[in-house]
């Protein structure tokens, strides 16, 4: 080969060679850790000892987590249950500060300790200026898989933690599958935003157990707020690029700094928190993995690992003439149940039932959302969440005559011939939506609108 040849091939070898290092980069980012718990096959990714499985036992080969889109989703900027999310203060006011471990990936600090899966320093993936070190372990409490996040403060300086975040992936990415593949592989998740009471289900699309339930592992992580993650596929285009999925959503712990921001003047369904930490004070936050063998042995999944569970009767939207019955069971004693709004359900306590559960009975007296704060003696706190309506029978006269007046159609011009009937019906614009198209439906198929829009109060 001549010198001009060889010049030549220099290029095209320094770029093979390159790909080869990204693609050993690559693999090597994809190695997995395989941890073995008595619920639970976990893999974790070497490099960031996130999640990167967790298939239950006795279920074949099915996984909740996306695994096997682990390399689509290896960039920055994509969450995995092990991430955590922080919007973080110096002193008591300012301007808040993001920080997440996966905005900018990099291979965290593996530590060692007694009686851990894994530990990691998590300083490497978070910003240089970040105040606060996170230390997170992988664990078993009783047997159960939990996953423990530990807050330093290594300021010199009071730090707020105006928001914190600990996302929940779950394989609800349904893109490229049949329906066939969709019903064994994918599964979605449900959450109970009940404060300490709190807990996410997680249920498999076929309906068939096992399920998954994550719950508080201690008295300090509340499930105060469900946030949609902003992922680089998402959110504001999960649809518009054919991408059917519902998102990727993390348990929010405290709430302060969103809704001081882009949730100002919003109502939340629990009270946003903040946590401050002094220069060296810790603080940790944890959550427990527990399996219920199917749907509809949840709650009995929760009473067994002795978490508060309520079952509203008939639900939780309460006609303001109907008695509704409420049952609690949870090992500590009820101390208070309080309404927020202050008198907007009655509740009056009725003998235990047989089964030991604590019963109450309520009545709505003010129309609109309201929560219903329940203390224990252990300073655990339940929310629950009450739509208080009309007395039913008002509701439905005023459901007749919004019907046969404002959704009521008229035009002898009509080319479907769907004159005189009741109609769909745009409630954002208020006339019927016959008149405009709804979004996403095209001109020919008007006539097969549902109806909807009537205001319920």
């Amino acid at each position: 080969m001549n010198s001009a040849g060889a010049r030549k091939s220099v290029p095209a070898l320094l770029l093979v060679l390159g790909l080869l290092t990204l693609s050993v980069a690559a693999a090597q980012a994809l190695d997995t850790l395989t941890l073995d718990t008595p619920d639970f096959t976990l893999k974790l990714l070497a490099s960031s000892q996130t999640m990167a499985s967790l298939q239950p036992k006795g279920a074949g080969s099915f996984d909740f987590a996306p695994a096997d889109r682990l390399e689509s989703r290896a960039g920055d900027g994509f969450n995995a249950i092990g991430d955590i999310t922080l919007r973080i203060r110096k002193g008591t006011s300012g301007s808040w500060e993001n920080y997440s471990t996966s905005a900018a990936r990099h291979p965290v600090r593996a530590m060692s300790g007694p009686g851990f899966l894994a530990v990691a320093d998590l300083s490497p993936t978070l910003a240089p200026d970040c105040p606060i070190q996170v230390t997170r372990r992988w664990l078993l409490d009783d047997g159960r898989l939990v996953l423990r996040f530990e807050l330093k403060n290594t300021s010199s300086d009071t730090v707020q933690v105006g928001a914190l975040g600990l996302p929940m992936v779950f394989n609800n990415m349904l893109k490229g599958r049949p329906l066939t593949e969709m019903v064994e592989v994918n599964s979605f998740s449900d959450p109970a935003i009940n404060q300490d009471g709190g807990y996410l289900q997680v249920t498999r699309l076929n309906g068939h157990g096992p399920a998954l339930v994550v719950v508080p592992a201690d008295g300090k992580t509340p499930f105060e707020a469900w946030r949609l993650l902003n992922e680089p596929n998402g959110p504001n285009n999960l649809f518009s690029r054919g991408n059917p999925y519902e998102g990727a959503f993390e348990w929010m712990v405290h709430s302060a700094a969103y809704a001081e921001n882009e949730w100002k003047g919003k109502e939340q369904w629990s009270p946003p928190t903040m946590a401050s930490l002094e220069p060296g004070q810790s603080r940790s936050y944890s959550v427990k993995f527990l399996v219920s063998p199917d749907i509809r042995n949840i709650e009995k999944t929760l009473i067994a690992n002795k978490r508060p569970v309520a079952v509203g009767i008939p639900g939780y939207i309460l006609p303001m003439d109907l008695n509704a019955k409420l049952f609690l069971n949870y090992p500590s004693r009820v101390t208070s149940i309080k309404s927020e709004p202050a008198g907007a359900i009655v509740v009056q306590e009725n003998k235990p039932t047989q089964g030991g559960w604590k019963d109450y009975t309520l009545q709505g007296k003010t129309w609109g959302r309201v929560r219903l704060s329940i203390s224990y003696a252990d300073r655990t706190t339940q929310a629950l969440s009450y739509y208080v309506i009309k007395p039913a029978s008002q509701t439905v006269a005023d459901l007749g005559n919004f019907l046969f007046t404002k959704q009521w159609y008229v035009n002898p011009d009509d080319p479907f011939h769907r004159s005189p009937s009741v109609m769909t019906y745009d409630r954002a614009n208020n006339p019927s939506s016959c008149r405009t198209r709804a979004p996403g439906l095209p001109a020919s198929a008007m006539k097969e609108a549902p109806v909807h829009g009537w205001p319920r109060r």
